[in-house]
């Protein structure tokens, strides 16, 4: 029997959150566990904005 492979985030990597009622990109800074801290790019912000996702809400990008 074949164990299910799950994808690792890792800091670096480029992924798709959801932010308020739209999609964003954004880059996975660190990761501790189950949360997986994202620098979002939000247009019309100077810097980016950081986000906490639990694995299972990102989407790579």
């Amino acid at each position: 029997m074949r164990k299910k492979q799950r994808h690792t985030l890792r800091p670096g990597d480029r992924v798709r959150v959801p932010f308020g009622h739209r999609i964003v990109e954004g880059t996975v800074t660190s990761v501790d566990g189950g949360r997986i801290h994202v620098a979002l790019d939000i247009d019309g912000t100077d810097e980016p904005v950081a986000g906490l996702y639990r694995e299972s809400e990102l989407a790579p990008a």
